[in-house]
């Protein structure tokens, strides 16, 4: 877990469940939603495809802008906050999702980024 001025970095795993439209994704890495995860493996640690509206490539929502607009060039998350590895899902506000509406990711490339965007 890391923070830059009021955003949260996690680093989770993320998987497309096709049968069921579903986008699973690991939980943190802390003792409470380990063991809810243990316990009711898959029910809490999904997103439903059907919710998503838009998907956008690089610093396209205000979260990356902050982001964007307040790294320091020489900070060690500079070289892998790049517009070309990130992308923006954003669910339908009207649904009851908690959270956010957006879902920013990074990519470790271009090429992974490429092939979520095109899958979603």
């Amino acid at each position: 877990k890391k923070k830059i001025l009021g955003i949260r970095f996690f680093r989770r795993k993320f998987r497309v469940d096709f049968k069921k439209l579903n986008i699973h994704y690991t939980p943190a890495p802390n003792k409470i939603s380990l063991r809810i995860d243990r316990c009711v493996p898959n029910r809490f640690f999904k997103l439903d495809m059907a919710n998503i509206v838009d998907v956008r490539k690089g610093f396209s929502t205000d979260t990356f802008n902050v982001v964007q607009k307040n790294i320091k060039a020489n900070s060690r998350y500079a070289n892998k906050l790049l517009p070309d590895n990130c992308f923006s899902i954003i669910f339908d506000h009207r649904k009851h999702v908690k959270g956010n509406y957006t879902l920013d990711l990074v990519c470790k490339d271009h090429e992974t980024r490429e092939s979520w965007f095109f899958v979603i």
